[in-house]
C-alpha cells in the first residue's frame, strides 16, 4: 500500500495522485482549514484518506507546521472523526527528528479522545520506544524516520514486535 501526504489541498492533486496508483491519502492542513472541501474528498473516495494532526503543546499546527490552527489536539481530533476519517496520524511536532522518544504521555491522551484507528509518529529513537508504542492501547501503528534511517532500528527488529 502506498501512502502519500504533504500539500495535498485540492481536487486536482487528489485525482492526479489516485491515478498515479496512491492508494491513501493523507489530510492534515486541508481537514482543518478547509474542511468542506475534505469532507466531499472522503465521501467522494470513502477509505482512502487518513486525517494527519501534527501536534505541539497540544494544538493542532497546520502549513508545514509554521503555523498553529485555532483548535487544540482534541478538537482537531474530534473535527475529523466527525468529518468521516477512520484513522490517524498523529504526531508530536516537538518530537519528531529528535530521537528523544515518544511523547508516551500526550499519545496516550490524544488516544482518550478518538475512535479513529491511530498510527503514532514522532520521536522513535531504538526498538524501546516501539516496544513502548506496542504497549499502548489503540496505537496501531507507529511511523520511525531518522531512527530508521541511522541504523538505530530496524525494520526485522520492528516487524518481530
Amino acid at each position: 500500500m502506498i501512502e502519500f501526504g504533504g500539500g495535498v489541498r485540492d481536487t486536482q492533486t487528489v485525482e492526479t495522485a489516485f491515478s498515479m496508483g496512491i492508494d491513501m491519502l493523507v489530510l492534515g492542513t486541508a481537514a482543518i482549514e478547509k474542511s468542506e472541501w475534505a469532507q466531499e474528498m472522503i465521501q467522494k473516495y470513502p477509505g482512502r484518506f487518513i486525517a494527519g494532526i501534527d501536534s505541539v503543546k497540544n494544538v493542532a499546527a497546520t502549513a508545514g507546521w509554521k503555523q498553529g490552527s485555532k483548535f487544540t489536539t482534541e478538537e482537531a481530533l474530534k473535527k475529523m472523526e466527525s468529518m468521516g476519517f477512520r484513522e490517524v496520524i498523529f504526531t508530536d511536532i516537538s518530537r519528531d527528528g529528535t530521537l528523544e522518544g515518544p511523547n508516551l504521555d500526550a499519545i496516550r491522551e490524544a488516544l482518550t479522545k478518538t475512535k479513529m484507528k491511530f498510527i503514532a509518529s514522532g520521536g522513535v529513537s531504538n526498538i524501546e520506544d516501539v516496544k513502548a508504542l506496542k504497549k499502548i492501547p489503540g496505537v496501531a501503528g507507529v511511523i520511525i524516520g531518522k531512527a530508521l534511517y541511522d541504523g538505530r532500528v530496524t525494520l526485522e527488529e520492528c516487524l518481530k514486535i
